[in-house]
């Protein structure tokens, strides 16, 4: 399932017009650039997960800025926890291997 899909569905959007999918595409692109420059990530293909969560409430998050300022705030709270996990998980897993100077 493509991620506007998955937009659509987390926040009840029923409308499937050109301009509206235009502006939640959008809103994905955004997300996906702000979790590469901010928590060191690289977006793949068809992401899941956490990523994808990130995503959705990134994307969630600006679509409720104008017209529901309490549930942007909550999605905005959620977005810096999960891109807080995603940084830390990206800073655990990137390690240099040493040479001790033994031979197997």
């Amino acid at each position: 399932m493509a991620l506007i899909d998955d937009f659509k569905i987390a926040y009840r959007i029923s409308i499937n017009s050109q301009a509206i999918n235009s502006q939640i595409n959008d809103l994905i692109d955004e997300a996906e650039d702000d979790l590469v420059a901010t928590a060191n990530i690289v977006i793949p293909e068809n992401p899941a997960g956490k990523i994808k969560g990130a995503i959705l409430l990134y994307a969630g998050y600006r679509w409720y800025q104008t017209s529901d300022l309490e549930r942007s705030k909550a999605l905005r709270a959620s977005y810096d926890l999960a891109k807080k996990e995603l940084l830390m998980s990206s800073k655990y897993s990137d390690y240099a291997e040493v040479d001790d100077g033994q031979s197997d």
